[in-house]
């Protein structure tokens, strides 16, 4: 049944389980499925003259992948109706687990253009939860030495994050 229901997944394989098969002894149905091999329309009447199972995916059209990978997550941190590239590759980038990136883009992104005030909450909300402290003292030297610092609303946050980041004890790398 295995050798039936893998017949898409790889001629190496099927080959190997039908000569398992042949070491165990000898049957009609070894020697139809090595004579079957290539042949779909031939595979339905082998599973029913044997009786076997066949389930209708066993014979695909063409070799589907063995694994798939998909990532998914529960919270963004944007909204999905932002059309800001920025933001849409911030968030792409967080899907491919790269945080590290992420967090890069938007300092770069705040940095030539300190006063757009959309990448703040985001940028400052992932140093919260990375507890980066180093990280957000850097970013806050940085902002503050250019020539157009953030409105006062953005000074307020980011005070109140170093604030927030100082109450929490120092998380120990093990």
């Amino acid at each position: 049944q295995l050798y039936i229901t893998l017949w898409g997944a790889g001629g190496d394989l099927r080959t190997r389980l039908l000569q398992q098969g042949r070491r165990l002894g000898e049957h009609n149905l070894w020697v139809a499925l090595a004579g079957s091999d290539g042949k779909e329309q031939l595979l339905a009447g082998l599973a029913e003259k044997y009786g076997l199972y066949l389930p209708i995916t066993a014979i695909p059209l063409s070799s589907p992948p063995l694994v798939t990978e998909e990532i998914h997550r529960d919270h963004r941190l944007t909204g999905n109706d932002s059309e800001d590239s920025i933001i849409e590759e911030f968030n792409m980038l967080l899907d491919y687990g790269q945080v590290n990136e992420a967090v890069d883009l938007l300092e770069k992104a705040i940095l030539a253009q300190p006063r757009h005030d959309v990448y703040y909450g985001p940028l400052l909300e992932m140093y919260e939860r990375m507890d980066a402290r180093e990280r957000f003292s850097q970013f806050i030297k940085s902002i503050l030495t250019t020539d157009m610092p953030p409105n006062e609303d953005i000074m307020r946050q980011m005070f109140s994050l170093a604030e927030r980041l100082q109450r929490y004890p120092q998380r120990q790398i093990i």
